[in-house]
């Protein structure tokens, strides 16, 4: 009997080492089929040329520790470690599956192929023109209808501020950390800084911004294709994955915001 009780056992931890291995693996598809790798390395590179052009942190040789803090926090590997442990922890093994499954969906494929192509620095001038001629010939409401719904299905917008207000307030804090302790601000008033750092408008024109993107990547996709393409993520595959990544998202941008405030914190020990 001890003998039956002690294979029981063993059949069932091999079984939870099984599982917990698939998760991992199908967590890592997530994050590369979704072009979620792309976009985390593009933020690392956006995140440090900021901190380079910053007129509080660049080319002065005391900001140095400061700046390595920041980037020891907010950088790729990190966003990727932090991403990857959500999908991991939080997502159910079904639901991975299913995020897996339509990010593998051929269309999917190709319509993230047109979108990961505006991260290539020789479509930059390509996407500037685009949005000058935007003015004067703007997109069929049909067109722009299509494209709202895919980025609220999507919730490419959401992720965009979270990136964008975690990047700025990651400069706020850095710069308030070398203040002489006196004039450092509290976090009520970093909070009232970062809101000023921001047009009133803010999220009208990132919306915008978004906006432009899509209709240049799929400017030369017909309205019914698109149409296809919105339909997937309408589904209730799409809209749990897009949850999924979102959540995803919004948690490791908190902690990067937590681990941020106790890295410059170290630095003025």
């Amino acid at each position: 009997m001890k003998l039956k009780s002690f294979l029981a056992v063993v059949v069932v931890m091999a079984a939870s080492l099984l599982q917990a291995q698939g998760v991992k693996q199908l967590a890592r598809e997530v994050y590369q089929t979704s072009g979620m790798n792309l976009m985390v390395k593009n933020v690392d590179q956006q995140f440090a040329s900021q901190l380079d052009m910053h007129p509080s942190l660049a080319n002065n040789p005391e900001t140095g520790p400061y700046k390595k803090a920041m980037l020891q926090v907010l950088n790729a590997k990190n966003l990727e470690k932090l991403f990857l442990t959500y999908l991991e922890e939080e997502v159910p093994l079904a639901e991975l599956e299913t995020m897996v499954k339509l990010y593998k969906n051929p269309m999917v494929q190709e319509f993230s192929l047109l979108e990961q192509g505006l991260l290539q620095p020789e479509k930059q001038k390509e996407l500037v023109a685009f949005r000058e001629q935007l003015v004067a010939n703007p997109p069929s409401a049909d067109r722009l209808k299509l494209v709202d719904r895919l980025i609220d299905d999507q919730k490419t917008a959401e992720t965009a501020m979270d990136m964008t207000t975690t990047m700025v307030g990651a400069m706020i804090r850095g710069g308030n950390a070398m203040l002489p302790e006196a004039q450092r601000l509290d976090e009520e008033q970093i909070s009232e800084r970062m809101k000023k750092s921001f047009p009133p408008n803010f999220e009208m024109l990132m919306r915008q911004s978004i906006q432009a993107n899509c209709l240049f990547a799929y400017k030369d996709v017909d309205d019914e294709k698109l149409a296809r393409y919105v339909s997937l993520w309408q589904s209730d595959e799409g809209r749990t994955t897009a949850q999924h990544v979102m959540e995803a998202l919004a948690t490791a941008f908190a902690q990067i915001g937590e681990q941020m405030g106790k890295s410059l914190a170290s630095v003025k020990k």
